[in-house]
């Protein structure tokens, strides 16, 4: 009697693991198809970071003559017949050629500041030209990321429980986790002695700093 039933309950367990083996491999082959066709799409995020760099400069530089076009001679540069008159032609002129005319022109440079132009001339000559630099040029940084969006996974697997010297339970089963980083657990396990047993199970992602 006692062998009749150890033999029953050796074909039970035969069955339903050879059943548990059969059902794993359709579900690894499915997934397997499932998980070729699909393709991790990348989501690409841009940061465009603005800083203002600021110039303040003096520049100062000798200009070289270009072109020389003649005068027109007027009636105050005739010299008189006179020797007063003549003496304060030469004087009028003398003060004219060695005074120094500066010119000075401000361009803006929309809100980014100004730069500020002054010329010298001397003798006739435009003898120095100064700049002064004085705005604020944006430098754009550009930075793109790519980040790949959380996915739903599933997992195939099982656990074995028993002593060092005897296995007592068999348990494939199936694991799944959600975008939030969630996973749920179902498990099949079969007893030596025949008999099935079912579990779930739950676990919920702890952050830790």
């Amino acid at each position: 009697m006692f062998l009749k039933t150890l033999k029953k309950m050796q074909i039970n367990i035969q069955k339903y693991f050879t059943w548990g083996i059969i059902v794993i491999l359709v579900i690894i082959i499915l997934l397997q198809r499932s998980c070729s066709s699909n393709i991790i799409n990348t989501k690409s995020v841009t940061k465009i970071d603005t800083v203002f760099i600021k110039r303040t400069d003096t520049v100062v530089k000798t200009i070289p003559i270009y072109k020389t076009l003649p005068g027109k001679i007027t009636k105050e540069y005739i010299p008189s017949s006179n020797c007063d008159s003549l003496k304060l032609q030469y004087t009028s002129i003398r003060d004219k050629f060695l005074s120094r005319n500066v010119y000075k022109d401000t361009l803006d440079i929309s809100h980014f500041g100004n730069i500020i132009i002054i010329d010298t001339i001397e003798k006739n000559q435009l003898s120095k030209r100064t700049k002064l630099f004085n705005y604020k040029i944006p430098e754009i940084t550009k930075t793109i990321t790519n980040t790949v969006p959380p996915t739903r996974q599933l997992y195939i697997g099982g656990n074995i429980y028993g002593q060092l010297n005897r296995i007592s339970i068999i348990t494939p089963g199936l694991i799944y986790k959600d975008r939030q980083d969630r996973i749920y657990q179902a498990n099949i396990g079969v007893n030596f002695d025949g008999s099935i047993v079912y579990g779930i199970g739950f676990y919920y992602k702890i952050k830790i700093k």
